[in-house]
């Protein structure tokens, strides 16, 4: 644990070198674009696009998605229970655990997510632009943590790899139901 720590108190230090009030704005806005209101706001327009496509299969995947990962990342943070770094005071206030990131857990659940429904959609022809803009989106917002002083990179790569293991499982058991499905449909003819 010590090697970690260590890494990421110096990869920490490195960013806090390059500290600037201009970036101050622009990582306080773009962490903003993880934040709770802006998720909601986005889910909320998901929900209506799939209700609208009468996507049930959508729906339920992206329940499934945004709530499991929003309790395991709570779990996670419980479990591990790692104080936020303390090497400069804070931009944002933070009282939640530090390990791992909500905001990287949910930058990345948005954008597999995201490619995912678009991939099975008509715009699937716009899938590597939003490949482009989504992985732009889900490393901005991991540095945007880790520039106002509130996460370790270490807390970012957790907060990744959980949503992505919690999505390649969803979308793994969303895969399976349709093959059974699909199954039991040959079956009954």
């Amino acid at each position: 644990m010590e090697v970690i720590r260590s890494f990421d108190e110096t990869v920490l230090l490195a960013i806090r070198q390059i500290s600037h009030s201009y970036l101050d704005y622009f990582f306080l806005a773009v962490t903003e674009l993880a934040g709770v209101t802006l998720l909601s706001s986005l889910s909320s327009v998901i929900v209506i696009w799939l209700l609208h496509r009468k996507y049930w299969r959508g729906l339920i995947l992206f329940g499934f998605s945004l709530g499991g990962v929003m309790i395991l990342n709570v779990l996670l943070k419980l479990f591990f229970s790692r104080t936020r770094p303390d090497l400069w005071a804070h931009l944002v206030t933070e009282t939640s655990y530090s390990f791992p990131s909500g905001h990287a857990t949910a930058s990345m659940t948005i954008f597999i997510l995201s490619v995912y429904l678009v991939s099975r959609s008509r715009w699937r022809r716009h899938r590597n632009l939003l490949l482009v803009i989504g992985s732009l989106y889900v490393l901005l917002i991991g540095l945007s943590r880790m520039y106002l002083g509130v996460h370790y990179p270490s807390d970012i790569v957790a907060g990744w790899a959980s949503a992505g293991l919690w999505m390649t499982l969803v979308i793994v058991l969303c895969h399976r139901f349709e093959q059974t499905r699909q199954s039991s449909a040959v079956i009954a003819d």
